[in-house]
């Protein structure tokens, strides 16, 4: 992906800088693994030199924050385009929210590796500014867990909120399989078994919202 690498100047020219650094490291952890990436891969794909990069981040770690970031507002906004603020039936609810992270698996799969791997390189004010916004944009989403569960404190509709997310994570691993895992299960000749996401998830929010205390 060519791009002009010519420093930008004014902070618009700057942000679409940005978004086009996120764009190609987005496009990179589709084919390789997080590890796999570094400043000087991501300047490559850019076309630009690795000291033009260093122009507008530090680490790769900013980067896949702010990427964070994106991936969650637009998980966020299917949930406002899928449900309103009153409660309904729990299964409903359970099926309606489980098709939304179903649809925003590439999100879960950021979001499992951000406590672990890209929250430990960045300075204290980059991830206290990303806390900050990370929590505004869950705000919604704690707010119709709420309209859910009524008898839940906010400090349990948090917790629940954590459950959901790391189990949607799991699932996500479980139903969804590279080519590596394709490849070592052949080796090993043994089957794989992809269950189906929706029915898993829905299955597991229901029994949370019976039991979540």
């Amino acid at each position: 992906m060519e791009l002009n690498n010519t420093r930008a100047r004014s902070p618009e020219k700057k942000q679409e800088r940005f978004n086009q650094i996120m764009e190609v490291t987005n496009d990179l952890f589709l084919k390789q693994s997080y590890h796999d990436i570094t400043l000087t891969t991501i300047a490559k794909a850019l076309t630009w030199s690795r000291g033009n990069l260093y122009k507008y981040v530090n680490t790769k770690e900013e980067i896949f924050l702010e990427i964070y970031l994106s991936k969650q507002e637009e998980f966020i906004d299917s949930l406002k385009e899928s449900f309103e603020f009153k409660k309904i039936d729990q299964v409903y609810f359970a099926n309606k929210l489980s098709q939304c992270f179903d649809q925003h698996r590439l999100y879960l799969r950021y979001h499992n590796i951000l406590a672990s791997i890209i929250e430990t390189n960045v300075s204290v004010e980059k991830l206290a500014d990303f806390k900050i916004k990370s929590y505004k944009q869950r705000e919604y989403f704690f707010e119709l867990l709420q309209v859910q569960c009524p008898h839940l404190s906010s400090k349990q509709v948090k917790m629940l909120f954590l459950t959901l997310m790391y189990h949607a994570c799991g699932l996500d691993s479980h139903t969804h399989g590279t080519k590596l895992l394709e490849d070592a299960m052949a080796l090993a000749n043994l089957e794989i078994y992809y269950d189906d996401y929706c029915q898993l998830m829905s299955n597991f929010i229901i029994m949370c919202l019976n039991n979540f205390k």
